[in-house]
């Protein structure tokens, strides 16, 4: 399913991978990876992981990404209800420099809350922290899954993003309809509507000169029927190249609301 190109030249089937690959030369043994489901707490924390078809992390197990992943174009990190990707410090980016991989899929019950309940989460949940970087995918983060039978039944997934980077993506995010409600525990007949738990704080999203499409480029992030999502000193960059779209913004957002703060720091005399 790797391009003939890649096949040839990336490390598929015993080749060598070639050095013009985001300019490394791999000389240890690599962790090449076709399709796997993780069903328990795995961590990833090499620099030579391959990923040439999709990933399926399953409910209640967590898979933490500490080092480098190189996906081919027809990869996807999958994150399922009740199941968590942590990308602590890690790099996700395209195998091929001139492609884009499909990037992460966070899958949600839109007819579940947020809220953890006896210490577990009803939804998907992707966390960056600690410098993490996304870079080259159609869309980094995608929240639902797009190919359900029903799509719409699939979102309401969290994204907790720290102190990390989106770069020269053709979307950073993307949330579909979803509204964060449960009924009050003292009142069950009360039905209470909460935001989002889904944040970005200290986050980077930029498309620079080298973006390499062939996706258009419109916006960082889309918000469409979403309550509440909130953006806290964050930075929208973008350079020109031959892919953004004419009327390119930093978040595009459609019967949605959502918060855009900066940062302050206190000063005491």
């Amino acid at each position: 399913r790797v391009s003939d190109h890649c096949v040839e030249n990336c490390g598929y089937q015993g080749v060598n991978l070639c050095s013009y690959i985001k300019n490394i030369t791999i000389s240890q043994q690599y962790n090449i990876i076709s399709q796997e489901h993780v069903s328990s707490n795995t961590t990833w924390g090499a620099d030579n992981y391959y990923i040439l078809d999709d990933v399926y992390v399953e409910p209640n197990a967590t898979l933490t990404v500490t080092g480098t992943v190189y996906c081919s174009n027809q990869a996807a990190i999958i994150v399922k209800p009740g199941a968590k990707l942590v990308i602590n410090g890690g790099h996700l980016l395209c195998l091929c420099d001139d492609e884009q991989w499909n990037g992460i899929q966070v899958w949600g019950d839109s007819d579940k809350h947020q809220f953890k309940e006896n210490g577990h989460y009803w939804q998907g949940v992707v966390e960056l922290k600690n410098n993490a970087i996304i870079e080259n995918a159609i869309i980094a983060i995608d929240v639902w899954n797009k190919d359900a039978d029903d799509p719409y039944s699939t979102t309401g997934g969290i994204v907790l993003a720290n102190d990390s980077k989106f770069i020269n993506n053709a979307r950073a995010v993307n949330f579909e309809p979803y509204e964060n409600q449960y009924y009050h525990p003292s009142n069950p007949e009360e039905l209470v509507v909460s935001d989002n738990a889904s944040y970005f704080k200290n986050c980077i999203f930029e498309v620079d000169s080298d973006y390499v499409g062939p996706e258009e480029f419109f916006t960082h992030a889309n918000l469409y029927e979403v309550r509440g999502v909130s953006f806290i000193a964050c930075d929208f960059i973008l350079d020109d190249n031959p892919y953004n779209n004419m009327y390119p913004v930093g978040i595009y957002a459609y019967n949605a609301g959502f918060s855009v703060n900066g940062s302050y720091n206190n000063i005491i005399n």
